[in-house]
């Protein structure tokens, strides 16, 4: 494992040059600390599910650096969709869409993906820089606590993941508001950084 401080000039560089070697990386986003792989890289992603625990049936989300970014993962969006990405994004908002034809193993089940464009943080620096989606889910063991900072991560992970990038102690320890925009009306998966009664106003 390396550690790298987040706010070092060529962490970024460091960050999308493992993504595309296939590494696993830690790094800090505006809410926890997430686990990343290039989305499209199965054996990175199968790594992720590996060193989380986490079931297989259990998608991984991902973030993008710009809505355009999306064209990769879904098909053209509801005005709903989109209303919400406008005022939500770049920020705390999961939104779950249809997923486009050609699926990518781990990030997409029964025909959806789970997105969202992180607020102002190294993980909304790394997407842009990427250009690609990005493995977006929380650092830990899954059914424990997500990480808030690099010592956590190590004590949970060692050597399994890559590259850490260390941006101190995170405070903000609530995650994205995870909301299903798959269906006929809009259902929220879980209630996180941003409220229920915040979401209903913009859908209303």
């Amino acid at each position: 494992m390396t550690r790298i401080q987040s706010a070092s000039a060529d962490a970024i560089y460091i960050a999308v040059r493992t993504l595309n070697d296939g590494g696993v990386i830690a790094y800090p986003t505006e809410t926890i600390y997430g686990l990343g792989v290039k989305y499209s890289c199965p054996d990175a992603v199968a790594r992720v599910f590996r060193i989380k625990q986490r079931q297989s049936d259990k998608p991984l989300p991902v973030i993008v650096g710009t809505p355009r970014i999306l064209l990769e993962l879904t098909p053209p969006l509801s005005p709903q969709a989109h209303r919400l990405m406008d005022t939500f994004w770049p920020g705390p908002l999961t939104i779950i869409l249809p997923a486009s034809d050609v699926g990518h193993k781990g990030i997409t089940s029964q025909g959806t993906v789970a997105v969202r464009i992180p607020g102002p943080s190294f993980a909304r620096d790394l997407a842009i820089a990427a250009g690609f989606p990005i493995i977006a889910t929380s650092a830990n063991v899954s059914g424990q606590a997500p990480a808030r900072d690099a010592e956590a991560i190590v004590r949970a992970f060692g050597n399994t993941v890559d590259v850490v990038f260390d941006g101190g102690e995170n405070p903000h320890s609530v995650p994205s508001t995870i909301i299903d925009m798959t269906g006929s009306a809009y259902r929220i998966v879980r209630v996180g950084a941003i409220s229920a009664a915040d979401i209903a106003a913009v859908l209303r």
